[in-house]
């Protein structure tokens, strides 16, 4: 309870941001730069010139973009923050057929009395 107030206080998208920010560095790392890291480190013969400035290259340009993914989520995660504990959790939507408001309601399907 304590860790889903903790993430849900607020505007709800903390959760999101997050996750986005989970993957901003897994995702990014495993996909674009670490495996070019491994081969690197790994390789059981020497690696020549071209092959080395190209995965050099890789690895460069999946750092760039791992830190800005990070610099984006870490924004997101700051800016939909209202500090610990100090929203309110607020749902836009309730299920409700008898209200005007619920699309069940709008869309003319027949109620049934105490249901």
């Amino acid at each position: 309870v304590f860790v889903a107030q903790l993430l849900l206080s607020g505007e709800g998208d903390r959760l999101i941001a997050v996750q986005s920010l989970i993957g901003a560095i897994g995702m990014t790392a495993f996909t674009y730069f670490l495996p070019y890291v491994l081969l690197i480190a790994l390789a059981p013969v020497p690696l020549g010139a071209g092959r080395l400035a190209w995965m050099t290259l890789n690895i460069a340009a999946g750092l760039i973009v791992m830190f800005a993914g990070l610099a984006s989520s870490v924004e997101e995660l700051y800016s939909s923050s209202s500090g610990f504990f100090d929203g309110e959790c607020r749902l836009e939507y309730t299920y409700s057929p008898e209200s005007p408001d619920d699309p069940c309601f709008l869309s003319g399907l027949p109620h049934e009395a105490g249901r």
